[in-house]
């Protein structure tokens, strides 16, 4: 009590100079108990909820307000006891503990909409890697995010986040999130380099029709435009090529090269 006494005090030094209307204030503790050297994690995921929800959580078991802390008593500090609707702008979160884990951040929200709510603007599926600490944990997130509609900037953030490698996270799974989605793997994988793969499929491997479906990818049918454009001053037809449904169309053996070369690029 004698450290949380003195850590609000210092607050009030700093955060309420010349301010003119009450500061709604909180703690963890209340909702989850002495989080001990995960206090100051856990209170930041309590502001992000008051921005992703609206509101801020309220403390529980706020009774009277600490005579040795002028602030409450005098009520430039608030503390919520109520759910309060989240308004915007800064918030600060601070973590003093005798475990020595001291630290100050400030946080602001962000005002961006999202597009369509985030779902996606066409129906393709989307393959999503990422890694855990423990299998249950990971097949658990996986199936999370299956049960829920494909959320295109959550799984930009994920994309980035699991883009590197997290220190002990030596679990990796893989899901397809959208139609048809029967795919999902996971396994243990330590001390795991990317190998390089070189891709030679070789003549025969083509059939007809091989890249309309692949076509459907932003990516991909960019790249294939800019070969196509290439190849049409040569007088080959790639779109053509790859899309046609004609059973005869690679036994020209140019052809057969060029649709081949050109998806593997």
């Amino acid at each position: 009590q004698d450290l949380d006494t003195k850590e609000l005090n210092a607050l009030a030094k700093v955060i309420l100079c010349n301010r003119q209307k009450p500061l709604p204030i909180g703690s963890i503790k209340s909702n989850l108990g002495h989080t001990d050297a995960a206090s100051a994690l856990v209170s930041i995921v309590k502001v992000l909820i008051a921005m992703e929800t609206g509101k801020i959580p309220p403390n529980y078991n706020y009774n009277k307000p600490s005579q040795q802390v002028p602030a409450l008593v005098e009520e430039k500090f608030k503390v919520v006891t109520e759910p309060m609707p989240w308004s915007g702008g800064l918030a600060a979160v601070n973590s003093v503990g005798l475990n020595g884990v001291v630290g100050h951040v400030v946080l602001r929200s962000h005002k961006k909409e999202k597009v369509n709510d985030g779902l996606p603007t066409d129906d393709l599926p989307r393959l999503l890697i990422i890694s855990g600490r423990t299998e249950e944990g990971l097949e658990e997130t996986l199936t999370k995010l299956e049960s829920k509609p494909v959320d295109v900037e959550c799984l930009s953030l994920l994309h980035d986040i699991y883009s590197r490698n997290v220190p002990n996270y030596n679990y990796r799974g893989y899901t397809i999130l959208g139609k048809d989605n029967n795919h999902k793997e996971i396994k243990r994988s330590e001390n795991l380099k990317r190998p390089v793969w070189f891709i030679f499929s070789g003549m025969g491997s083509q059939w007809p029709g091989m890249g309309s479906n692949l076509l459907q990818f932003p990516i991909i049918s960019e790249s294939i435009q800019r070969s196509h454009n290439i190849l049409m001053k040569k007088g080959l037809d790639l779109l053509n090529i790859i899309t046609s449904t004609d059973k005869n169309i690679f036994d020209n053996i140019l052809k057969s090269f060029v649709g081949i070369a050109a998806i593997q690029v």
